[in-house]
């Protein structure tokens, strides 16, 4: 068994810490993606372009997050994505 210092610990600790942070972000950006692309199909069924479904997969979660509020209000779908 290999004898692991102290800083080589807490590095270790500190990449596992960032990798399950980025796991959660990624986990949430993808669930994200879901429900909007489930809101925008049930609520415009085929106006919901494949244009449209890229966008979404490329977002950043905040826009995923503003788009998804905006579902509510939208009369079309190009209102949403202005």
């Amino acid at each position: 068994m290999a004898y692991i210092t102290g800083i080589e610990r807490l590095g270790l600790e500190r990449g596992m810490q960032q990798g399950m942070q980025q796991g959660m972000q990624q986990g949430m950006q993808q669930g994200e993606v879901a429900v909007l692309h489930r809101l925008l199909q049930t609520k415009f069924g085929e106006k919901f372009t494949d244009t449209y479904r890229q966008r979404i997969d490329k977002a950043n979660i905040d826009t995923l997050l503003d788009w998804s509020e905006q579902v509510l209000s939208a009369q079309s779908i190009d209102e949403i994505f202005r």
